[in-house]
């Protein structure tokens, strides 16, 4: 056995065995409630509207507030839904495994009909202008890319904590 096949053997037992530790966890409990997995889905989409607003009303400051917190509640949104969107095939059984796969199929839709939208939006914003242009500074720069972001980022975890939150305990 190679040096390299012999440290992916070890990563892969590690990534089981934490695997089993999240999958296990019982400390966030109280965060995987249908009422909290629907307030957590509800309280990320918010933060992922507030955080192009931060940037563009508030500028730097503001928008980094925004993020951060963006990031706190992903984290949360994260340990709700047992991080069971970025476990690997082999610490999945065929139910997670199916279940992982819609929950990405679904968030791939969600996010890419926001940003086809969010597109039409702009375009349909100068297309009837005169001169109109776009100009993107950092602020505006930062609202795109942190927007975007935070959409591809959370859109598993928030689709899988909306089907969680709605089958029967």
């Amino acid at each position: 056995m190679s040096r390299w096949s012999a440290a992916a053997e070890r990563n892969r037992e590690m990534v089981a065995e934490n695997a089993e530790r999240i999958l296990n966890d019982r400390r966030y409990d109280r965060f995987r409630t249908p009422t909290a997995l629907r307030r957590l889905a509800i309280s990320y989409s918010i933060v992922a509207v507030l955080i192009p607003t931060g940037w563009l009303a508030g500028g730097s400051i503001v928008g980094i507030v925004a993020v951060l917190v963006g990031v706190g509640v992903y984290l949360l949104l994260r340990v709700a839904v047992r991080s069971v969107a970025d476990l690997p095939d082999h610490v999945l059984d065929e139910r997670l495994r199916r279940d992982r796969d819609s929950v990405y199929l679904d968030a791939f839709r969600l996010a890419s009909s926001i940003v086809f939208l969010a597109a039409n939006a702009a375009l349909v914003a100068v297309a009837f202008r005169d001169g109109a242009t776009i100009t993107f500074g950092y602020d505006q720069v930062s609202a795109v890319y942190w927007t975007v972001f935070a959409l591809v980022m959370g859109a598993p975890s928030v689709v899988m904590a909306w089907r969680q939150a709605g089958e029967p305990a």
